[in-house]
């Protein structure tokens, strides 16, 4: 009788499934965030609402910001390769007065 030594499918195939799977979880697992958004209370005139968008500009590694002041909110777009932590943003929001 002779073996082979060439491996059957199914014992190829599912360590290589799992593999893939692996490495699919790895890499949602490092997915940025591009986008946040912010409640601001007392957020109600556009004057205070180019102070904060201002503030929240100048936070490292942010590319926009759009003030919703009907619905007092903010969305923040990150640049790729952000470094903003939530302590910035919350810190520019407190500088702007809110």
């Amino acid at each position: 009788m002779t073996r082979s030594w060439i491996p059957t499918a199914r014992r190829v195939v599912g360590p290589l499934l799992f593999l893939l799977g692996a490495l699919l979880v790895a890499e949602s697992s490092v997915a940025e965030i591009l986008s946040a958004e912010l409640q601001v209370n007392g957020l109600s005139c556009p004057f205070c609402a180019f102070g904060i968008e201002k503030k929240l500009q100048r936070v490292d590694g942010v590319r926009e910001v759009e003030v919703l002041l009907d619905e007092g909110r903010i969305v923040v777009g990150f640049a790729e390769g952000n470094r903003a932590t939530v302590r910035d943003l919350d810190e520019a929001v407190e500088k702007a007065g809110f």
